[in-house]
């Protein structure tokens, strides 16, 4: 067949002037791919996981723990129980049809394998609530489809008293545990005084300004502090969703199509 030209912008590194592609996916998701993996090739010191992924073949040392498997939260059987002891290097591959206990088995490696201090309450008040955005241990879980994203929000939920799981989706898409940890929803219950009453003002705000109910000039009346206390609400917001994303959750949770969502959120809170 005919070739297709295209232009890609922004400019994909070591590509310049004209290439051959043959891709057997979406050519969008092909070039942000290949962007990606340029940009870590460049990095000077990447870390192990990104090695393994830019050198599958090289067995890169994992960084795991070793510590109990809590089978009285999350049943597993003896297969499950010897992969989740048997994980070493850095990139693993485990394999299962649909029905094998793969969100079970995923809830015990983040229990037993690389979070356990999610057990300890007083962990995060000795080290985690005082810690800067690259100072916490983070785990990000991507599914394919939402209603993975629901079976593990679902197991996960239980995983610390505390708030460390934060999902990232569309409220209409995603199941209700997964709902319940959207940002949206921690900022709803977050127990933060200033963020209340910014919230209280804009409420009470927007009801005097529906209350004008189509009168034009009650509403240009309402509507300066209307506006007014809607920027100082997304003010409160954008402060608390830093401490959110930065310093209380450790667990991010979202389908591969929306972890694009939360590169933007690390992006707008804490890249200049």
């Amino acid at each position: 067949w005919d070739p297709l030209y295209l232009t890609v912008h922004p400019g994909i590194p070591m590509l310049e002037g004209n290439c051959v592609v043959r891709s057997l996916g979406y050519l969008g998701t092909y070039t942000a791919e290949l962007r990606a993996l340029i940009d870590l090739s460049e990095d000077s010191e990447p870390p192990n996981v990104l090695t393994s992924i830019l050198n599958p073949k090289d067995e890169v040392e994992g960084n795991y723990g070793v510590n109990s498997i809590r089978t009285e939260l999350q049943p597993i059987n003896q297969s499950q129980f010897e992969v989740i002891g048997s994980l070493e290097c850095a990139l693993e591959k485990i394999q299962g049809p649909p029905g094998t206990g793969k969100s079970t088995t995923i809830f015990h490696i983040i229990d037993a394998r690389i979070l356990p201090e999610l057990r300890e309450a007083s962990f995060r008040t000795r080290h985690v609530e005082q810690a800067g955005p690259m100072d916490v241990r983070r785990v990000l879980v991507t599914c394919s489809r939402n209603v993975a994203v629901e079976s593990i929000a679902q197991k996960l939920a239980g995983l610390s008293k505390q708030e460390t799981m934060l999902v990232i989706g569309r409220e209409e898409r995603v199941g209700d545990t997964a709902r319940s940890h959207l940002l949206e929803a921690r900022l709803e219950r977050y127990p933060d005084r200033a963020l209340q009453d910014a919230r209280m003002r804009y409420e009470r705000a927007d009801e005097r300004w529906e209350r004008a109910n189509g009168d034009k000039a009650k509403e240009a009346a309402a509507m300066p502090e209307k506006i007014e206390t809607y920027e100082a609400l997304r003010i409160e917001e954008k402060r608390v969703s830093k401490v959110i994303l930065g310093q209380q959750t450790q667990v991010f949770l979202c389908t591969i199509a929306s972890s694009s969502r939360l590169i933007g959120f690390w992006r707008n809170f804490f890249c200049e």
